[in-house]
Parts: structure tokens; sequence; C-alpha cells
């Protein structure tokens, strides 16, 4: 295997935590949801599977040294187990996966303490040093805010990537015209009402957006839109709308700050991003009924029926074997000859098309795993339409020499491809 016996360093942002799956992920036959995911970790060696999140895996294994990290990758392992530690809980999976890794003791990595208390406190004092002492006009004082917020955010409580300047710098451009919205429309008004009353005003205007909760990356668009609409109401010399200005242009420079902005007009496929389809679903026809125990699992074969609804277009099949991509064409059957014996395997099967003209492909719903059991038999998960975590073979191809630098917090080695 390519990932064998190599090992890479990374450092993780803040919060690695609480970034979570935001629709449903299926590994094995298992779902998991809202959590961060994290696959094995319970076995004395500490291996996790390779598409695990790689920051919250190594918060799990206490292995963070003030964000930075080192692993080596293992390759094929079997029985991934569960465990709770630290706050975070990983799931198990009792099968074989080409791609799992192991923290060191040990990161050349420098320079690894987290800033944000000292960034937090540094602007504190600035903040109040303009509101205290300079106390420069309220157009200079309200910009100092603006700026002082947004970069705190992108720099060091929760930015979008690292090292965070250019995406950083891309979004503050379009954050100041709509500050600048803020201003001409609530801020003029209000900031001059506390001009000889400096220290009431750094109280209820200092909403600073490092405060604010952060928004789930499926609904970065809400604290957006919401500040944006509710400012221009607020836009009176009175000390509740300094509040509520201060709170909202937290919201505001937090969001965009840490997400970025949604595009005004999005797709269908936009917001569904991960989430199920809807497409239809096909049928295995092997089960526990017509599945012979008594053959060699070598010599055994899994078979499906053909798709209930070809209106759709679709032309093939796409087939999971232990959540890895094993199969794609228009045949009905499957050969387990490749297959470890004695141990779990779970099959999950979806439609496939190929678009004409182009080497690009579309993957449908992926059926709930068909498990078969050491002892021959074979099970089915009650509901379908989850979206698995999986690799095919020749990902490994287009990965090699990733991952030197710094992985995100739900970046896991591998990812999944085609429509998980």
């Amino acid at each position: 295997m390519p990932f064998d016996n190599s090992s890479f360093d990374f450092r993780c942002p803040a919060q690695c935590s609480s970034v979570v799956l935001q629709n449903p992920r299926t590994v094995g036959d298992e779902q998991v949801d809202f959590v961060p995911l994290i696959v094995g970790g319970g076995d004395v060696n500490s291996t996790y599977r390779g598409d695990s999140f790689v920051c919250a895996a190594a918060l799990q294994a206490q292995q963070l040294r003030g964000g930075c990290a080192s692993l080596e990758l293992v390759g094929n392992f079997t029985d991934f187990l569960p465990l709770t530690a630290n706050g975070l809980s990983s799931i198990g999976f009792p099968s074989t996966f080409p791609l799992s890794f192991r923290f060191l003791s040990t990161t050349s990595l420098r320079h690894c303490t987290d800033l944000r208390n000292s960034a937090l406190a540094f602007n504190i004092i600035v903040t109040a040093l303009l509101f205290l002492v300079v106390r420069p006009k309220p157009i200079i004082l309200y910009w100092c805010l603006v700026c002082i917020g947004f970069w705190h955010v992108a720099l060091f409580s929760q930015p979008m990537a690292s090292p965070p300047r250019s995406t950083a710098l891309s979004n503050s451009f379009s954050a100041l015209f709509v500050a600048y919205a803020f201003w001409r429309l609530a801020f003029r008004f209000t900031l001059p009402a506390f001009r000889k009353a400096p220290i009431e005003a750094s109280f209820v205007l200092f909403a600073k957006p490092a405060g604010c909760p952060a928004s789930r990356a499926g609904v970065q668009a809400a604290p957006l839109v919401l500040a944006m609409v509710l400012m221009p109401g607020t836009g009176f010399p009175t000390r509740l709308s300094a509040i509520y200005q201060g709170f909202l242009l937290g919201m505001f420079l937090n969001g965009v700050a840490a997400f970025g902005f949604d595009s005004i007009l999005q797709t269908a496929a936009d917001l569904r991003r991960d989430a199920p389809l809807g497409s239809a679903l096909p049928t295995f026809l092997t089960n526990s009924t017509t599945y012979n125990a008594s053959i060699p699992l070598q010599d055994q074969t899994v078979f499906w029926d053909a798709l209930p609804d070809a209106s759709e277009g679709w032309d093939g099949f796409a087939l999971l074997v232990d959540d890895v991509e094993r199969y794609i064409g228009t045949a009905l059957n499957y050969s387990l000859a490749s297959l470890q014996p004695g141990i779990v395997h779970f099959f999950r099967l979806a439609a496939f098309v190929s678009i004409q003209f182009t080497s690009s492909s579309e993957t449908g719903d992926f059926t709930m795993a068909a498990t078969l059991w050491p002892n021959g038999t074979m099970s089915f998960s009650p509901s379908h339409s989850a979206p698995p975590a999986f690799i095919q073979p020749n990902h490994f191809a287009r990965t090699r020499g990733k991952g030197a630098g710094i992985a995100l917090c739900a970046r896991p080695l591998i990812a999944p491809l085609a429509n998980p």
C-alpha cells in the first residue's frame, strides 16, 4: 500500500471538536450524524480508520500539543474498536479497511501555542484604549471595531483556512461594503450619542465577534442575513439600540470571517451537499435464505436485481464492500473470492450513470448495509439512503504526497468520492 510506513506532521485550528457531520454518514451498518467522524481508536495502539477526522481523533487521543501533532500511516487494518475519551466518542468497524493511522508521541512542529486567549486580551486592551483614551471620531471608532472584530475571528478564533491570508482578504473586502451600509443605516445615529460616555459605550457596544457562538457550517447564511435585516431597525440613539448593534455586528463579522458569504442564488444541489438524492434503490437478491453457508467464501457470489425504475437514466451499479468502492459496471453479481474469511463484511449498492461526452459520472443513493457474518448468515438494515464513508481503491494514487501541510478540522486523510 502506498500509505504504509510513512508519517507526517499536521496542525489543527481551534474548535475542532465542534466540527460535526451535517448529514447522516454510514460506517458499516451504523449511521452517525451531528458528531465528528471518528472510527476506531479503542485498541492498544489507538488505531483509527483513515477517513476519520484527523484533528478530532487527535483530540480524543490527547495527542495535540498546542494544536500540532504527528501521525504514521499503517495501511490495512482489521477490527477498529470504539472509544469514548476526552468528551469525544468514536464508533467501531469490525471489518477491514485499506488505510489507518496512529499518532506519534512527538512532533517536529514548533510554535504550536494556542494564541486565542492572548489575542482576545490584546484586542480588549486596544478597544478599551480606543474608547477611554484615544476617543477618536465616531466613524473612526466604528471602523476600528469592524477591523479588530473581523481579523480576530479570521486569524485567531475561527479561521476558515490555515494559513487564512487569501481567504480572509477576499472576504474582508465584501464585509467592508456591508459594514459601510451598517454605518449609514444605524451606527452613525447611535455612536455620537455616547461620545461623552465612553465607559458606558465600551460596555454596550463591545459585543465582540469572538464571543458570539459559532454557526454550524450548514446554516452559516442565517446570522449574516439576520444581522443585515435587523440592523436598519436599530438606528436610534438609545442604550438598547447600541446593545443590539454590538450584538448584530459581532454576529455578522463572526459569520463572514469564519464561513464567508453564501451565494445569493443556490441550486438544489448546493443546498443538498452530501445528503441523499432520493434516487431509486437497487435490491439485493442474495439474502439469509438464498446464501449457502456450506460453500467456502472464495466460491460465493452476491447477486442483486435490475433497477426498478429505468426512467431515471441509471445505466449501472456501484458496489461498496466494507465501505470501499469495489465495483462499477452493469453486471448483476459480484464474486467474493477476494474477501478475507472469518470477519464481518458489509455490502451496499447504488445506481450509477456515466455522463455522456464527459469523463464524469454520478452515483445515486446507496442502500443500507447487507451484512455477511462469519457464520454464513446475512442480515439487512431496516432503512436505506444514508451517505457512506468510503473510498475507491485507486484513490490512493490521487492522494499520495498530500498531508505534509496542515490538516483542517473536518479533513480526513481520504475523502468520500462520488455521491456519498
